[in-house]
């Protein structure tokens, strides 16, 4: 599957960077066979340069090249559901493994801190907003709590690691 995804991302690049580079070719052309001066004084050069572009069997193949790679990307799923499902187990296991390694040290570092500032349910101090301070993971800390709401787990790492700092003066 990864082989199949890595041949359409080639084909993709080869085919946009083909055609990328037909269009110097096809003014190159143009400049052998009629001298600089054309690209100054011809006004049907542009009609032209898209007829030789447009008869050029490279261009074809480059943009056909292109147009399957990108189309084969889109069909390809990301991921296989067993993987997906198998790759948040995991993630929510490292985490987990994290809070319950970091969680004990961080409670123990909050008692430094005014009694004000902490969360009355997980005893951590809250984040300073611009208007107030909130707690906003106890989602996550809870018992049964999503570590894999990314929103909430950055919040408690934050909250984790403010705790840990210390109280600031």
């Amino acid at each position: 599957m990864k082989a199949l995804r890595y041949l359409f991302a080639g084909m993709l690049f080869v085919g946009l960077a083909g055609n990328v580079l037909v269009l110097p070719y096809v003014m190159w052309l143009q400049v052998s066979r009629r001298g600089i001066l054309a690209f100054f004084f011809d006004p049907m050069l542009d009609l032209q340069l898209a007829l030789d572009i447009l008869m050029l069997p490279l261009f074809w193949i480059m943009l056909a090249m292109s147009l399957v790679g990108f189309f084969g990307l889109q069909r390809m799923p990301a991921m296989s559901q067993k993987e997906l499902a198998r790759s948040q187990e995991e993630l929510a296991r490292t985490r987990h493994a994290w809070l319950e390694e970091v969680l004990p040290r961080a409670k123990e570092a909050a008692k430094a801190f005014p009694p004000g500032t902490l969360c009355k349910h997980c005893g951590l101090p809250y984040l300073e907003t611009q208007e107030c301070y909130v707690c906003t993971h106890d989602g996550v800390l809870s018992p049964g709590g999503s570590v894999l709401d990314e929103l909430a787990w950055g919040a408690a790492r934050e909250q984790i690691a403010e705790a840990l700092k210390g109280p600031v003066g």
